[in-house]
């Protein structure tokens, strides 16, 4: 594993943040944009588990490129759906 593999995973949360999550949220509500970061998350880590052979490298920095997609999906849209689904008394509580 070389000092690229790990910034690989920035290159699908920055493109995903500023063009995927907004509009995945908007068009198919935010639970069901959870659901969709979360599938493609998966398949990403189903790509990273499955590198071996002289590809391996490549699998990695592939699978690790998908799960940012999927990852940036989800961190954007399941706070933003927490707070739709939370009671109106509960909404402005802190916790201590």
């Amino acid at each position: 594993m070389s000092a690229s593999s790990p910034p690989s995973y920035y290159l699908g949360t920055w493109p995903s943040y500023i063009f995927l999550s907004q509009s995945a949220s908007d068009y198919v509500g935010r639970r069901f944009a959870a659901l969709t970061g979360a599938f493609v998350a998966c398949i990403g880590s189903a790509i990273e588990t499955s590198a071996n052979g002289s590809a391996a490298y490549t699998m990695m920095i592939v699978g690790r490129i998908i799960s940012g997609l999927g990852l940036a999906v989800i961190s954007t849209s399941v706070p933003l759906y927490q707070s739709e689904i939370a009671l109106a008394s509960r909404a402005a509580c802190t916790w201590s």
